[in-house]
This record gives structure tokens, sequence and C-alpha cells, in this order.
């Protein structure tokens, strides 16, 4: 039984096509992996800005049943893309 196989010409051109791929797919999961520190960079910049710009909350000892000024700081509202 015969197995047909390509030249070795197109098979070259072929292992390169594969190689070319593969950098680029080890390439994207650099960047994938990076991601995390990335967003966790963004957002301790973020919320910095936002405190220092931030008029002080009352303390709960000022305003008791205090929710809304330190709930808001905590879960901002922020849609983050990151581009590279």
């Amino acid at each position: 039984m015969k197995i047909p196989v390509p030249p070795l010409a197109e098979q070259k051109r072929f292992v390169k096509a594969v190689e070319a791929l593969e950098a680029e797919i080890t390439a994207a999961e650099s960047i994938v992996a990076a991601a995390p520190a990335k967003k966790e960079a963004i957002l301790k910049k973020y919320f910095q800005l936002l405190d220092a710009h931030a008029a002080p909350c009352p303390t709960p000892a000022q305003k008791p049943g205090l929710t809304g000024c330190h709930e808001r700081r905590l879960t901002p509202r922020l849609k983050i893309s990151l581009v590279t």
C-alpha cells in the first residue's frame, strides 16, 4: 500500500507555516498571561486617583448606617479593555 507524500519543498513550506502560527500562539499566550497583572496595575492607579480627588467620606461614627459612599468606592462601574 502506497501513501502519497507531498514533495519535500511543500513539506518545508508547511512546517514553516506551522512554526509561524506556533510563534503567534506563544506571543498571544504571553499577552494573556500578563493581563491579570496589567489589570491589577490599572485598577490600583484608578483607585489611587479616585481617592486623591474624592471628597472624604464620613466615617460610620460620624454618620450611622453609612453604606453608599464606601460601597461606591469599592465597586466602581468600569469597563476596561486591555490593548497591546
